[in-house]
């Protein structure tokens, strides 16, 4: 009978000889691969840079030494804003960022990296594999030579920091806030003034007196930031909105790249999203019982609510009219989420998962 040998098929037949076993063969041998990654994070950054460090560790070791990642912290290489078209015309072969950051490429980036009230983050994951978010975000993304990863998908647990506390929708009036994206066109709405700063100016800004509110990021980050030392009232979030963060590719490169290569890195990608969800949840959590001992957390006054849902809801029409992409992204989450009610209808439920998650603190 014939005999199945590693990496070589051995065909043989009764009354005869077999041939010797070949040596096995590696199908990663003489393939070796170097991957230039830009990141929008410093060097081993909490939970976002020391995951890519894993990622790119993991990559190494399950392709034997194959597939080297050489990483490029922020800044090192290029500034964050400039990832985008650096991968897009080969500069850099892949980044590690956050999807809604590239929001003025295309308005539609906005709604894929930042959902507006409806699921948890593993509901993203899924409509993004499974109910067509993939096939739309890559569409979009291929029009700019790049082929787009889930880098993690994060649930926002908590909103704003405030100086003073609001009780009505007037104390919002004139109130300015460091904000960007969806939450900034909604709080204008409220009579809120949004104003977006870079990072490094932040801090000098909360000393001058020149915010009245922030809202930063998760809990964790708020945390390292030192907010919940500055503000007295933490408020949670109007429309909580799930961060999505990408592992983006030159898609020529991505195309180029061995088959067992992809496996690779997308066994690798899946890790990371699962290990970057998974840290961000303990340590949102533990960062919101120190906040509960320095802060009152707070939910904003029905009106206020009631009165952003109605915000929302003419800034995604308003969108969806403007831009095809928007209007399909949209339409595609709402279809996905049809049997549980679409995006507004959910947000009621994303609010009482992250009450959920506060009292478990």
């Amino acid at each position: 009978m014939g005999a199945v040998g590693t990496g070589t098929l051995l065909l043989g037949s009764y009354g005869q000889a077999e041939k010797p076993m070949q040596k096995s063969f590696s199908v990663h041998k003489n393939r070796k691969t170097t991957l230039e990654l830009v990141t929008a994070w410093p060097a081993h950054y909490p939970i976002l840079g020391t995951a890519i460090d894993r990622f790119a560790k993991r990559c190494f070791q399950l392709s034997s030494g194959t597939l080297h990642i050489r990483l490029h912290p922020r800044e090192t290489l290029l500034a964050p804003h400039q990832m985008f078209d650096a991968a897009s015309c080969g500069e850099i072969d892949l980044f590690h960022s956050n999807v809604d950051r590239w929001r003025e490429k295309n308005p539609a980036l906005l709604l894929i990296g930042s959902l507006p009230p409806g699921e948890t983050s593993k509901e993203l994951t899924r409509w993004l594999r499974y109910g067509g978010g993939y096939g739309l975000w890559r569409e979009i993304y291929a029009r700019d030579n790049l082929y787009p990863l889930i880098g993690s998908a994060v649930d926002r647990q908590m909103g704003s920091w405030f100086k003073h506390q609001i009780c009505t929708l007037s104390d919002l009036e004139g109130v300015k806030i460091h904000t960007s994206g969806l939450d900034a066109e909604v709080m204008e709405h409220l009579g809120i003034q949004p104003l977006s700063l870079k990072s490094e100016n932040l801090l000098s800004s909360l000393f001058k007196g020149t915010l009245d509110a922030v809202k930063w990021s998760h809990p964790y980050f708020d945390q390292i930031a030192g907010l919940h030392r500055a503000f007295p009232y933490y408020y949670k979030e109007l429309h909580p909105a799930i961060s999505l963060y990408e592992l983006t590719f030159n898609k020529e490169r991505w195309e180029g790249l061995n088959s067992a290569h992809q496996a690779i890195i997308h066994s690798a990608s899946k890790e990371m999203n699962s290990d970057i969800l998974r840290e961000f949840r303990f340590k949102n959590r533990q960062a919101l019982l120190e906040f509960s001992q320095s802060a009152e957390i707070k939910t904003f006054p029905e009106e206020i609510i009631a009165k952003s849902k109605i915000s929302l809801q003419k800034i995604l029409e308003k969108q969806s009219a403007s831009n095809r992409d928007f209007e399909a992204v949209l339409m595609s989450y709402n279809a996905f989420t049809h049997s549980r009610g679409s995006v507004l209808q959910n947000y009621n439920k994303r609010r009482n998962f992250i009450l959920r998650n506060i009292n478990e603190t």
